[in-house]
């Protein structure tokens, strides 16, 4: 993993980027704001936003390897409301 600022990068065994997104600076455990998933194949997996307690909140979108949309979600708080 890197850290560079406040944004965070995990990387699968091989070296491709995993997981990216915002953290709180005094705890890097706590993902906030936007993210983005990344299948170990390199393509986009996932979109979502993850609330200051990081649970996931607004709109989640997961990726098939083509590039459209499997499935889209709205999140508030950690609960998914669609």
């Amino acid at each position: 993993m890197i850290i560079k600022g406040d944004i965070l990068t995990h990387f699968h065994s091989g070296g491709e980027t995993k997981a990216r997104g915002r953290i709180v600076a005094d705890d890097p455990a706590r993902m906030v704001g936007r993210w983005e998933f990344f299948k170990k194949a390199g393509f986009l997996w996932n979109i979502g936003n993850f609330d200051e307690d990081s649970r996931k909140h607004g709109d989640w979108t997961r990726y098939r390897e083509d590039g459209s949309v499997e499935v889209a979600q709205v999140f508030e708080h950690g609960r998914r409301i669609s």
